[in-house]
């Protein structure tokens, strides 16, 4: 842990002296006034001819930038995923984020449907017109934050494109046919 001494047993130089073999052992070597280093420890026993251990070898690797660079990368591919399927004005889903989410929806139970709403601000292109893009925009983050509460919790909703969203949302069958006065099958 990079502050508790390791007892001399789990060395793995001392476990190759006593006839173990000891591959990829994760270390921390903290050195006063210096930065915790990570370490990967191979060592193996070392034995004569007539397999009498005769002493040990071993080696040890500085991997504490390699998991430093791998960390970042991870994080990298976090955000470049958050940046290819959001919108950037809204934060909401993106329309290659809806496609993707519906192909891989699986089907609903048979108690449920799934809904689609489909919104167009009518118009918009108007209010970017007269009154300027930024305008425009706040105004579009605004309708997202209204539907993504209309939404609730457990609804998908996404920004297609321009002034266009969608709400995809599982509903039970039996209060969808209640609101539209249908029989659904």
């Amino acid at each position: 842990d990079g502050v508790t001494p390791m007892p001399t047993d789990r060395v793995s130089l001392w476990r190759a002296f006593n006839g173990e073999s000891v591959v990829n052992y994760p270390m921390i070597i903290a050195p006063d006034n210096l930065p915790k280093r990570e370490i990967i420890a191979q060592a193996v026993p070392l034995y004569d001819s007539k397999k009498v251990l005769i002493g040990a070898m071993g080696s040890m690797c500085d991997v504490t930038e390699s998991k430093r660079v791998t960390q970042q990368l991870r994080e990298i591919e976090v955000y470049a995923l958050h940046i290819a399927y959001h919108d950037t004005l809204t934060g909401l889903a993106n329309r290659a984020h809806f496609l993707k989410d519906t192909k891989e929806h699986g089907p609903c139970p048979d108690d449920q449907i799934t809904a689609l709403l489909y919104i167009d601000l009518n118009k918009f292109k108007l209010i970017n017109d007269t009154m300027g893009h930024r305008i425009g925009d706040i105004l579009l983050c605004r309708a997202a934050n209204i539907i993504r509460r209309a939404a609730g919790e457990d609804g998908f909703v996404a920004r297609l494109g321009g002034d266009e969203f969608v709400i995809l949302k599982r509903v039970d069958k039996a209060s969808c046919a209640k609101v539209i006065g249908l029989s659904i099958m």
